[in-house]
């Protein structure tokens, strides 16, 4: 018998189609037409009839009303029941009674009717009654009279506690202990239910409010909850709003984090708080707020029993760090209710709450959605919450949608107990703490509260990693989805789907249960700390980055700009220039000659490395993908591109004639022989191969130049210890390479000078001060008029002259006093009057600080140590605790991103962890579109100890042919930058093992007879062939089983999360934002968008990867062998 019409004949409920074509034919067609009866469009004669032949030989009258035939039946079914029973008909009061009360299972009096009731009527809704079925005298399920006469009773249900084996029966912990049901009975009724008490209920359901808020506890910030806030009138809110107050103490975070995030991979220490930590003190508020709604003058927390949360949204206005700042201080809270809203899924109340320190600070807003089930008037659907808390919104602000990218994949198992989550969240509903509580609710044992697991997922990606990624949220909505049980399982998925731009990512989180989706988080993570800083000559190179001019039109713009400017103020076409790179052109009268190209000339190689940061800039501001506030620097001429390109304070065609006035002052100031050479040069040393540190370098190299009696100066602090520019002249250099190489001779190190070439200017050396005044001049000339020094330079742009921030302060002009003779910085501070003047003055006393500090820049060292220093330095040590270090620079020589991680692996540096970027070189990284998986595949099935030898000619040909372990393509995916590079170096590897497996295995084939050689070429696989195979796997049916016009509805049976689920997978699969139309789209239409939304598509995705391991796992694990998803190894 074939499993499908076995599976559907095992439920009474017939299908709604015909399952198979057998001998049962007239029979599946006749349940069939069942469903078709109840369709408006067919007649009565065109369908069989609902009624059995019982029903219909009960109508014995035409147009009978139906309350007529309804009520024969009725008094026909009390007459059998007293039949049965053998009730007398009599006009005894008490008979009378008692035999009403009969109608319903021999029940004899009120409290046996109540118990025997399977509903009760509850404020117009009919509800399964809680004390159905439980034993007369049962005292869990209390049955007291109020009002005998009146037929008013109260069913008291005592709830079980963690604490019922307490000495004192846990009465010293706070719970909600009891819920009171308030009933009316009446037992002359016919077809009566016991009837919830309106009156009575409200004062009940208010108690049990309280009892859930935690009023009565003292709360874990040590604040005692004596009674729910009070409502008062507010303008603009409809029932009023709700004051309270708490402590935020010092151990609110740890405590919730202990609750909540306990479980969580060793290889992520939780954050400091999470932003649900605000919640559980809100709870009075919240529930205050919720208790103020009326219905037509009735509250609506009648219904609270059958309230469930929808979701929840909380957006918090400042940083971690900041918020634990106000640690110890009383938090305001406000709380109020919008108007209810009707709908599909009950009645909706939504809730707002803000926090605001003592100081006036708002630290959080916060939204809270219920729904009240069985209050159904409506068939409108809720809107659906914003995602993100709501941040974007908020604070004005635009995400750019990305590839998606996992980042992060937990798995965690639910609590077997909920109390210990109650105690700290504040949140008591008896839902989840009590067996008795949750059965109210027609469950059959507590669930796991929905704001538990969405600390748990807020905790996964905020936690921070082996590699210190971690990210921290600012805005978030949590939607619930379905429920989850006591020591459940549930996978975490936190993946980037977004980019706020200037800022930080949008994430999706995902919580499946056996691949269910029961919870979804979104959200919005704050920027990291970052410092985006900008190289200086000896990165040129032909063609550089004009490839970016296809890429984004906002690079394109810049060359364009700069290409005019150079035309007509230059003389010459900085296109021209970096596409071809002369050895000699004639601008304004003037020729230039370089034997590598002009390209390596001191200002041609200023104007063109200009132009290209600011067309990355361009580019990366265009893409979002800058972020701002940032620190910023540049080494030696990058400091004018940063100041330029990424603040913003200097005009594309100021900088370029700028940058142009530098160089050729720079290539000046040296005296020249008749062929134009010069005396100086510059060398690279490395002090740490001859034993020589950081504190000891600058004198060492002032010896040999004492020595030699020789110019000799260290011009550029690049890496402590390991690497210095020094100038020089030609014979100082020279001498400096003789006492070096002498010096690692002793030492037994490598190599510790070597000229660089194409330099013979000694920048940023004292023998250029020279140029100082008139370079002033110029830049006082060129300077743009305004600049907004506060907004953009002040506490972000760390200038190499000093090192420091720039600041708009005395010390910090005095910072400059200390390393160049400025006579303007001295002369303002030296007259009191004249500082004053200057202060008063945002623009003058700006101008006077930036133009000391670039002119006097070129004449003195570049402190990159120092500067490193302090951007990688740990905030409590007064670093800037900078998390991603971002260098706008070619791809090919990644000098500032080198420098970086050299830095960061130095043992002062050895607790911190710092992403370091190149744009051109990580490009996929800083604009993600990286899709490489963060999340490392778990292999279940154990590493053999040994692989048994082959014994059959066939396993021999296999051995032979088979590509090694560290050949094979897995898609085992780590997290860094070289995860792609890794992934091609494997690939290439594979390629070269399966080129030379037919001649591995030669004599095996030879004695097999004939067999294919050479590699074998791939078969194609695009997104629209992947999409099939997801959708095939996910509706559990084979390929040729889908038709062409199926939808992702028909095949997931209109079933909204099974649709959604698909559709997350589909982008997912492909690594896109989405796609567009999936929904409506027929197989044949998905396979064309899909296949136009990811032309680049290759096999395998996350999504499929993961399923075809699960089965490979599923087929062989038992054999022990280890399953391994290989990629594509033919050229794509």
């Amino acid at each position: 018998m074939a499993w499908f019409p076995v599976l559907v004949r095992e439920y009474p409920k017939p299908m709604p189609f015909v399952p198979v074509i057998d001998h049962d034919l007239l029979r599946w067609w006749g349940q069939d037409q069942l469903w078709q009866s109840e369709d408006a469009r067919y007649s009565a004669d065109s369908v069989r009839a609902i009624p059995g032949p019982i029903s219909v030989a009960g109508i014995t009258t035409v147009d009978e009303p139906i309350a007529d035939i309804l009520g024969r039946f009725e008094s026909a079914a009390i007459a059998r029941v007293q039949d049965e029973r053998g009730v007398a008909d009599t006009a005894d009061t008490a008979s009378a009674e008692r035999a009403g009360f009969a109608a319903l299972g021999e029940s004899r009096d009120a409290e046996d009717f109540i118990r025997k009731s399977p509903n009760i009527s509850w404020v117009g809704h009919i509800t399964d009654n809680p004390a159905y079925g439980t034993a007369l005298g049962d005292r869990n399920y209390e049955i007291r009279a109020f009002d005998a006469a009146a037929g008013k009773y109260d069913l008291d249900i005592h709830l079980d506690t963690y604490w019922d084996d307490d000495p004192d029966g846990g009465l010293s912990k706070h719970a909600v202990r009891d819920i009171v049901i308030p009933l009316v009975v009446d037992g002359a009724e016919p077809g009566r239910v016991p009837v919830v008490d309106r009156e009575r209920l409200i004062p009940d359901v208010y108690a049990m409010l309280a009892a859930t808020a935690g009023i009565g506890n003292t709360a874990i910030t040590g604040d005692k909850l004596a009674a729910m806030p009070e409502i008062t009138a507010a303008e603009g809110k409809p029932f009023g709003e709700a004051r309270a107050r708490y402590t935020l103490s010092a151990n609110l975070g740890f405590d919730h984090e202990t609750a909540t995030a306990g479980q969580l991979p060793q290889d992520l220490v939780a954050s400091r708080i999470a932003p649900d930590a605000l919640v559980g003190p809100a709870w009075p508020a919240i529930y205050a707020a919720l208790g103020s709604v009326m219905v037509d003058g009735y509250p609506v927390i009648e219904g609270l029993l059958n309230a469930v949360h929808l979701d929840h949204l909380i957006e918090l206005e400042t940083d971690e760090e900041h918020l634990l700042h106000h640690v110890g201080e009383t938090v305001a809270l406000t709380s109020w209710a919008e108007d209810y809203f009707e709908s599909a899924s009950g009645r909706v109340v939504t809730i707002h709450v803000t926090h605001t320190a003592a100081d006036g600070t708002l630290l959080a807003r916060e939204t809270e959605r219920f729904a009240i089930r069985g209050r159904v008037y409506s068939d409108a659907l809720p809107e659906t919450a914003p995602d993100n808390g709501d941040w974007t919104a908020l604070h004005d602000a635009e995400i750019a949608p990305t590839v998606r990218r996992v980042l992060r994949r937990v798995t965690v198992t639910a609590p077997a107990d909920m109390t210990a989550f109650a105690r700290t969240s504040g949140d008591f509903n008896p839902i989840h703490t009590s067996v008795r509580g949750a059965r109210i609710s027609g469950l059959k044992a507590p669930l796991v509260h929905g704001m538990w697991l969405s600390a748990v997922a807020q905790h996964v990606a905020q936690a921070v990693d082996a590699k210190g990624a971690h990210y921290e949220i600012a805005g978030w909505t949590y939607n619930m989805y379905g429920m989850v049980q006591l020591n459940d399982r549930v996978e975490i998925t936190v993946e980037r789907v977004g980019k706020v731009r200037h800022g930080g990512l949008a994430l999706e989180v995902t919580c499946r249960i056996d691949g269910a989706i029961v919870s979804r988080g979104t959200a919005v993570t704050r920027a990291p700390i970052s410092a985006f800083v900008y190289p200086g000559q000896g990165i040129q190179k032909q063609g550089m980055v004009l490839d970016e001019r296809a890429k984004s039109a906002a690079a394109r713009d810049v060359w364009e700009r700069a290409d005019r400017l150079t035309r007509s103020k230059l003389g010459f076409s900085i296109l021209a220039l970096v596409r071809d790179n002369p050895k000699e052109l004639t601008a304004n009268g003037v020729t230039y000659r370089h034997p590598d190209g002009l390209l390596n000339l001191t200002q041609f190689t200023q104007v063109a490395l200009a132009t290209v940061a600011f067309a990355q800039t361009a580019r990366l501001r265009e893409a979002g993908a800058d972020i701002w506030p940032s620190y910023f620097a540049g080494h030696s001429l990058g400091e004018y591109n940063a100041l330029s390109s990424f603040a913003g304070v200097i005009p594309l065609e100021t900088v370029l004639e700028l940058v142009f006035h530098r160089g050729s002052t720079m290539h000046h100031l040296i005296p020249r022989d008749a062929q134009g050479r010069s005396n100086y040069r510059m060398g690279a040393l490395r002090p740490n191969q001859f034993g020589v540190g950081d504190d000891g370098v600058r004198e060492y190299v002032e010896s040999v130049a004492k020595a030699s009696g020789e110019f000799l100066q260290i011009v550029n602090y690049n890496l402590a210890g390991a690497q210095y520019a020094v100038a020089g002249t030609i014979a100082g250099l020279k001498a400096l390479q003789a006492d070096s190489a002498r010096r690692v001779a002793e030492y037994g190190g490598k190599p510790a000078f070597m000229l660089v070439p194409g330099i013979d200017v000694p920048f940023h050396s004292t023998l250029l001060r020279k140029g100082v005044p008139e370079f002033r001049d110029k830049l006082d000339a060129l300077l743009p008029a305004e600049i907004d020094y506060r907004g953009r330079l002040v506490g972000r742009y760390i200038p190499n002259l000093v090192a420091c921030p720039f600041e708009m302060t005395r010390e910090f002009a005095a910072k400059i006093l200390e390393v160049v003779p400025s006579e303007r910085i001295r002369a303002a501070l030296d007259d009191p009057a004249v500082w004053d003047s200057y202060a008063a003055d945002d623009q003058k006393l700006g101008r006077l600080l930036l133009t000391e500090l670039l002119s006097w820049q070129f004449a003195s060292p570049v402190r990159w140590i120092e500067t490193q220093a302090l951007m990688f330095g740990d905030r409590t040590a007064g670093g800037l605790g900078v998390e991603e270090y971002v260098e706008v620079g070619l791809g090919n020589a990644p000098t500032l991103a080198n420098l970086g991680s050299k830095t960061l692996r130095l043992p002062q540096f050895a607790n911190r962890s710092v992403a370091v970027y190149n744009v051109g070189r990580d490009e996929g990284r800083v604009y993600m579109t990286d899709t490489d998986s963060l999340a490392p595949e778990v292999d279940d099935v154990p590493e053999q100890a040994a692989a048994p030898a082959p014994s059959s000619q066939f396993e021999k040909l296999a051995a032979a042919s088979a590509p090694s372990a560290e050949g094979a393509v897995s898609h085992r995916l780590t997290g860094g930058a070289s995860a792609a590079t890794a992934a091609n170096s494997n690939a290439s590897t594979s390629d070269r093992s399966l080129s030379a497996a037919p001649q591995a295995g030669a004599s095996a084939v030879t004695e097999l007879g004939s067999a294919p050689s050479g590699p074998v070429e791939d078969l194609p696989f695009r997104a629209s062939d992947a999409i099939g195979v997801l959708m095939a796997y996910s509706a559990k049916v084979r390929l040729d089983q889908i038709g062409a016009s199926d939808t992702t509805d028909t095949l997931t049976n209109g079933v909204s999360s099974r649709r959604n689920q698909l559709l997350m997978d589909i982008s997912s699969e492909l690594g896109v934002a989405s796609v567009d139309g999936a929904a409506e789209a027929t197989l044949t239409q998905l396979a064309q968008i899909v296949n136009k939304a990811a032309p680049n598509y290759k096999p395998f995705g996350p999504v499929l990867s993961d399923a075809i391991r699960d089965r490979l796992r599923a087929l062989f694990g038992a054999a022990g062998v280890k399953p391994r998803t290989s990629a594509s190894a033919s050229p794509a």
